[in-house]
Order: structure tokens, then C-alpha cells, then sequence
């Protein structure tokens, strides 16, 4: 799980809260995100051989990384 967001705390706090509910049929956690929340970069949670995103993260070729926006 990763929360990309410029406040450090919030993306902590939220990493925790999606940890918490997320499952592989049920990403409703993530609605909790729009509006209202200072996560403006995105999340990335792999779940088995499942990869769930959300939000402002770009996926990239290996060795270029992961980048906001």
C-alpha cells in the first residue's frame, strides 16, 4: 500500500484506514478519497496478483518509477 500525498501525516493516517477495508472485490474505501481529502497524488495497493490504483498515478516502465500526475 502506498498513499501519495504532500501531507505526510494524512497519507499515513489513510494508508492505514485503506489497509484496513480494502479487498481485491471491494475498493469502496477509495470513494472515501474525492473531495474533502488533502491525498492529491493517488494510491497504490497490490493485493495478490492484483494491482489497484487510484488517483494521479502514472504507471512507468520499470526504472522510471511511479510519478504524481
Amino acid at each position: 500500500m502506498t498513499v501519495i500525498s504532500p501531507d505526510v501525516a494524512a497519507a499515513d493516517a489513510w494508508a492505514t484506514a485503506i489497509c484496513n477495508r480494502i479487498t481485491v472485490d471491494d475498493t469502496s474505501v477509495l470513494d472515501d478519497l474525492e473531495g474533502g481529502t488533502s491525498i492529491r497524488g493517488g494510491v497504490l495497493a497490490v493485493i495478490g496478483d492484483a494491482v489497484i490504483r487510484w488517483g494521479g498515478t502514472s504507471r512507468r516502465s520499470c526504472g522510471q518509477g511511479w510519478t504524481n500526475g
